[in-house]
């Protein structure tokens, strides 16, 4: 609905990156795409705060995966125990 009626206001800003309601609805609708078409259980997203969160937040919603959000914060060992427990990666 924010597509349709508010399709180039700005829904989502990080810094100086931003997109709109309607470049929000193509990218998170593209990523959901490929995730069903890999036959993906889970989106997994390693980032810092970007505007890649929510796209994949959105995508797996659209897609009806889990999303996992993940941390640069974490250790190694953390980061390796999540990696295990969510693969395997798309390739």
């Amino acid at each position: 609905m924010a597509t349709d009626g508010f399709g180039d206001r700005v829904a989502i800003q990080n810094g100086g990156a931003r997109l709109t309601y309607a470049e929000l609805f193509a990218a998170a609708g593209a990523a959901a795409h490929t995730v069903a078409a890999t036959g993906a259980e889970r989106l997994a997203v390693l980032d810092v705060n970007s505007l890649a969160v929510p796209v994949g937040l959105f995508a797996a919603a659209w897609a009806g995966v889990p999303f996992v959000r993940s941390t640069i914060a974490l250790t190694g060992t953390e980061l390796d125990a999540l990696l295990t427990s969510i693969a395997p990666p798309i390739s």
